[in-house]
């Protein structure tokens, strides 16, 4: 909240002398005009001339007493109490306009405190969010920092894996040449041994196995045999031409 030390108004008792003198006072039109804000300059009063029949005169009173003498008026409490009466209004008038400026003045003076405030909270608002600003961008940052770091590890398992690929792919190759080998080979066989069947040519015989030089194998101890039958496993394996 602004605050501030109000002006201090005046009375027609602060002035310490009956006599003006030379003071002035501002003509009412201008006293209660109204600044346009609280920058605005104050505007610039011209110096009152007292002046009768055409003659300048010091102060108001000698102004009157010239239009009293001019007029023939020789009573000279007529002259004093219009003297005095045009110093309390002029008193009067000069105490309203101190107090209405001094008003004016303390309205723009709260209105520039309660600006002060204003701004200061909108300052406290942009430093807080400037302060989440820096929060995230900092957040951002590592985030980036740890992707460039993962991106730097992806990068090297994939050199890794590429290599590993290449062993591969090299390995693939010499696998692909013996298959085609031993493809051109299984195809010279089989050529070999059509041939030789078509002309009846046979080399060695086959050799015999008798059936006690034949390894027997041992039942395995799950099996009975086929239901129904006398038959063995190893004549069953026999029967299927598989030898031990």
């Amino acid at each position: 909240m602004a605050s501030g030390s109000r002006y201090t108004p005046l009375a027609e008792d602060d002035f310490e002398s009956d006599d003006l003198g030379l003071h002035t006072h501002p003509a009412p039109s201008q006293a209660h005009t109204r600044l346009a804000s609280p920058t605005a300059t104050l505007q610039a009063y011209p110096e009152i001339q007292w002046i009768y029949a055409g003659v300048e005169y010091g102060s108001l009173e000698d102004a009157i007493r010239a239009s009293a003498n001019s007029l023939g008026i020789t009573n000279q409490a007529y002259v004093d109490w219009t003297i005095s009466v045009t110093r309390d209004i002029t008193r009067r008038e000069v105490v309203n306009v101190y107090n209405v400026l001094g008003g004016k003045l303390y309205e723009h003076q709260n209105d520039f405190l309660n600006e002060c405030d204003t701004t200061h909270a909108t300052f406290k608002e942009l430093d807080t969010s400037m302060t989440g600003l820096h929060t995230k961008a900092d957040t951002a940052r590592n985030l980036a920092l740890k992707a460039v770091k993962e991106n730097k590890q992806l990068k090297a398992e994939l050199v890794t894996v590429h290599a590993d690929l290449e062993v591969l792919n090299r390995n693939n190759t010499e696998l692909v040449k013996q298959y085609k080998e031993l493809a051109a080979k299984f195809t010279q066989l089989e050529q070999g041994l059509s041939t030789r069947t078509t002309l009846g040519i046979i080399t060695a015989p086959a050799p015999v196995v008798s059936q006690t030089s034949r390894i027997k194998a041992s039942e395995p101890p799950k099996y009975k045999g086929n239901k129904g039958s006398d038959i063995t496993l190893e004549q069953w394996l026999q029967k299927m031409g598989l030898w031990f």
